[in-house]
């Protein structure tokens, strides 16, 4: 006797809570992450075979599925700071790094710093400061701690038996990712330091997959899915609202045993809208500007396959490298019409392109290495007014050898 499947059905306003785990199979316990969420389960994965697969990497009711090619729901959501650093963390695997300019450590105990993994708003008290407090400890050598609030409630991160003068760099605490490092100084003064993370940078890595618990309660039932990521989303807007995130989910496991009380985190509300597209497209630097009509879309692409006799990776998968892929509305003005002149004077073909997303002076820029618009996008206004048009722009690999990443990505997160 065959097995009925429901029909799609997408569940509005519900409670998302997402949590990254220290480890693949460790389940984390999910804070309430996004409040006005909408949540579309597959329909084709969602329902689960009765016969015991809980817990488990589970099942169709009729069958089996590639968790690498199915995704397990989709989410749709407004972008923040916050869902921004934890989509792309989640997506391009790399963590957030923040150095010279983009972060400080009051005083002048600690000089170079840098933090090598970095989690926002995990990592902070308070999303609106984006503070940590570093305390140094002890007469020679010193232990270095760096806590998430200033009471010092939560360690992240410690190094024992620095020297005076010594360079350093902290170990994360057990679930945690995060490392500074930097040199302390000769004669050190003992006490807490306020670390303030003002930007960080964030890349594409060829690494194990940030694993997520994902816990989702929608007025009816609580779902939990362990061992998540996200292989693909798209960022949208119309320029008459804020931008909106949509986020394909995979998981390898479903468990309704975790805890089902979703604990209200500070949650950040500044949604973020398109503010500019700008183009650098030769030696000498020079930029260019194009004015933002207001909508625009912004397409990621991840390729994951399952690898089973990689013994390489312990993990049983191969990581492609993502694409990017998008579209800008563009208003046409004089300036407008130079700026494409000189474009198709140089085969469309631009160094960089930067696409800023912006909450007043938050949010985050966008910018591919090469990025190429497609020449039948661009209005041929032969010295005419144009109507307002689109732009189509792809991110490409840098042409070498072994690119490093095809997207890089600066987050604000302090004025």
């Amino acid at each position: 006797m065959s097995k009925d499947r429901t029909n799609p059905r997408t569940y509005f306003r519900v409670a998302v809570g997402k949590k990254f785990q220290s480890a693949k199979d460790v389940a984390a316990t999910p804070t309430l992450f996004l409040k006005e969420a909408e949540w579309e389960p597959n329909p084709q994965v969602i329902q689960l075979d009765p016969q015991g697969t809980h817990g488990s990497r589970f099942m169709l009711k009729d069958g089996v599925r590639n968790i690498y090619e199915e995704p397990i729901c989709t989410l749709r959501y407004w972008a923040t700071r916050s869902t921004l650093h934890q989509l792309l963390e989640a997506f391009m695997g790399g963590y957030a790094t923040s150095s010279g300019s983009q972060l400080s450590i009051a005083g002048t105990e600690i000089t170079n710093e840098e933090l090598s993994a970095f989690r926002f708003p995990d990592d902070v008290d308070d999303p609106s400061t984006s503070r940590l407090t570093v305390e140094i400890s002890g007469s020679g050598p010193y232990t270095i701690a760096v806590y998430k609030e200033a009471a010092k409630t939560t360690k992240l991160s410690e190094a024992t038996g620095v020297a005076a003068g010594g360079s350093f760099a902290t170990t994360p605490e057990s679930g945690e990712i995060l490392v500074l490092e930097g040199d302390l100084d000769a004669t050190p003064v003992t006490g807490d330091y306020t670390l303030t993370v003002s930007q960080a940078s964030m890349v594409w890595a060829d690494r194990p997959l940030s694993y997520y618990t994902l816990a989702i309660d929608d007025g009816y039932k609580k779902t939990h899915f362990v061992n998540c990521w996200t292989g693909g989303f798209t960022l949208s807007a119309d320029g008459r609202t804020g931008i909106r995130v949509e986020e394909n989910v995979f998981a390898m496991t479903y468990d309704d045993d975790l805890a089902s009380t979703l604990t209200a985190s500070i949650l950040d509300n500044e949604t973020l809208a398109v503010r500019d597209l700008e183009m650098i497209y030769d030696s000498a630097g020079s930029n260019y500007s194009l004015p933002v009509e207001g909508g625009f879309s912004l397409i990621g692409e991840e390729e994951i396959e399952s690898s089973p006799d990689n013994a390489a990776n312990p993990e049983d998968f191969d990581r492609e490298m993502p694409t990017f892929k998008g579209t800008v509305n563009v208003k046409p003005t004089d300036e407008t019409q130079v700026i494409l002149n000189r474009a198709r004077s140089d085969s469309l073909m631009f160094k960089t392109l930067k696409l800023e997303l912006s909450y007043g002076d938050y949010g985050a820029i966008f910018e591919f290495p090469a990025a190429m618009f497609d020449p039948n996008s661009v209005p041929r206004g032969a010295g005419k007014k144009i109507d307002p048009f689109t732009l189509n722009f792809e991110g490409r690999a840098d042409g070498s050898a072994s690119p490093v990443t095809v997207c890089d990505v600066t987050m604000k997160y302090v004025a």
